[in-house]
């Protein structure tokens, strides 16, 4: 995590029925370098730079994980403004982004790692495929069966080596037709091939629509974004 960051603590336990579930409350945590990272009111908190382990004690259970905190990131210059304006485009002539799936296009014929984006609020996977930084899935849908294409696709720019800040994406994308800041950050887990690689905690986003695309552009606490979703309205 980065110096000056939080994340909402949450441990996966697996029940004793087999299934898998998120527990925040009951669960004792701490650190073993409060120097570097600490623990206050369910959050961990990155200080300084620097490595920790960070403990977690339920119903007499305990496991433990190795964390780094780094230095906080530097906001990248306006070169990326001419990367996404490509995106732009090729959103308004493709329906996708520069080079990779289309929206609406066979699902069963995209090749790509399998993985998924989780919402631990309503315990959902949005299962897909990963095609460099993109996602390529469909909606959830309970107890139907899921159509032959693909109906979202969702980029990471960190899998890019890319830190894009608001400010440049208001110069790509100019006025967005809507946003939000939630009260609270709002948590998403991104795994390939069945290990989460990516949590991110999402603070604020803007909505573009281009044509008869809907893009939604999910910052956190810091301006930075963490993802960018496209869909058909």
């Amino acid at each position: 995590m980065d110096s000056g960051s939080s994340e909402t603590l949450a441990l996966e336990v697996i029940r004793a029925d087999g299934k898998t579930v998120l527990v925040k409350s009951g669960v004792s945590w701490a650190t073993d370098n409060p120097t570097k990272a600490y623990i206050k009111s369910g959050k961990l908190y990155g200080k300084t730079q620097g490595t920790y382990t960070l403990k977690a004690t339920y119903e007499g259970f305990t496991t433990t994980v190795t964390g780094k905190v780094m230095p906080p990131p530097k906001l990248s210059s306006l070169k990326d403004v001419p990367w996404l304006e490509r995106h732009r485009q090729s959103l308004l002539d493709k329906q996708s982004f520069e080079g990779l799936p289309v929206l609406v296009s066979s699902y069963s014929k995209l090749k790509g790692t399998k993985g998924s984006m989780f919402i631990p609020e309503t315990d959902a996977n949005t299962n897909g495929k990963w095609k460099g930084s993109v996602l390529a899935s469909r909606y959830v849908r309970y107890g139907e069966s899921q159509p032959n294409r693909i109906e979202l696709l969702t980029m990471l720019p960190a899998l890019e080596k890319r830190l894009i800040s608001k400010a440049e994406i208001k110069s790509a994308f100019g006025k967005s037709e809507t946003s939000e800041t939630y009260s609270s950050s709002v948590p998403r887990h991104f795994s390939k091939s069945n290990k989460t690689f990516a949590k991110y905690s999402v603070k604020s986003y803007y909505e573009y629509q281009l044509k008869n695309l809907s893009v939604e552009v999910c910052f956190d606490k810091q301006d930075n974004v963490k993802f960018i979703t496209v869909s058909k309205r």
